[in-house]
């Protein structure tokens, strides 16, 4: 099982979303475009919705042309795809540091596994956390910390 596999197991459901369709999306692509020249191509996702169709095809290479009007794709279409290569660098080292084994959760905190024991799956949980206390455990800024959240959610 691969990273984004693991990932989108933890990913909330979005009424609407096309996660459940994303593995007949890739077989699909791959039956027209070899996998090992995605690269070469672009996926233009004109309803992004929470970017998991994007992020997958990005995930395998492909330049990713994300679009939607709602709030929550734009953040999480920006922060994934966009051009600020600081967050997108620093995006990187947060999801790093949940994949070695775990976030720091300030004192009196409580973590993701605590609050869904059984519910996510535990990368997923870390991710959460590593995203959620960025503010706490990174010397960022607090715009910063509040996309961090924001993505977290």
């Amino acid at each position: 099982m691969n990273s984004f596999d693991l990932i989108s197991r933890g990913l909330l459901p979005f009424l609407g979303g096309m996660r459940r369709f994303i593995p007949f999306l890739l077989r699909s692509a791959e039956a027209v475009v070899p996998r090992c020249d995605w690269h070469k191509w672009s996926y233009h996702d004109m309803t992004c919705g929470s970017c998991a169709g994007s992020a997958a095809f990005g995930f395998y290479g492909m330049s990713v042309t994300a679009n939607d009007l709602a709030l929550r794709s734009f953040v999480s279409a920006r922060a994934i795809f966009g051009s600020e290569r600081s967050n997108r660098a620093l995006l990187s080292r947060v999801v790093r540091q949940a994949q070695r084994g775990g976030p720091c959760v300030p004192e009196g905190r409580l973590s993701a596994h605590e609050l869904t024991p059984d519910h996510l799956h535990p990368l997923a949980c870390n991710i959460f956390d590593e995203l959620y206390f960025a503010g706490d455990n990174y010397e960022i800024t607090e715009a910063q910390a509040d996309w961090f959240r924001y993505m977290a959610v």
